[in-house]
């Protein structure tokens, strides 16, 4: 979640030097850091708020992905239950549901890089 916190920031702080970047991602190790002075403007309140919590120096603190779409501060698209039962399930590590999904998104990979090379092979002839 740091890391998400950190993508966040980059994609809202415009860094005019690669030092200016190193030393900031590098406040952000430290105990009472701040944001950035684009992020404390008004109008990016939420995305503050957002980096805020994902930076917290301890990761206990920080937010879960599911704390974090369920808080309210992303807009997101409106779900109906068949797809708030599944994100639960799916985050469930004890479900069969999860170990079934996950088999079957690695025998799509494997099928499909299968083919790749297959084409690949059968164009270097």
């Amino acid at each position: 979640m740091f890391s998400l916190g950190v993508i966040l920031l980059e994609m809202n702080v415009p860094f005019s030097t690669g030092m200016e970047r190193a030393e900031t991602l590098a406040q952000l190790q430290k105990d009472n850091h701040t944001l950035p002075i684009p992020l404390l403007i008004p109008e990016k309140g939420t995305q503050a708020k957002i980096a805020l919590s994902l930076l917290h120096i301890e990761p206990s603190q920080r937010p879960s992905s599911s704390d974090l779409l369920d808080g309210g501060e992303i807009p997101g698209q409106a779900e109906d239950e068949s797809l708030r039962m599944a994100r639960r399930l799916l985050n469930d590590r004890s479900s069969q549901y999860r170990s079934q999904f996950i088999g079957g998104l690695f025998t799509q990979v494997c099928h499909f890089l299968i083919q790749c090379c297959s084409v690949d092979l059968w164009r270097s002839f």
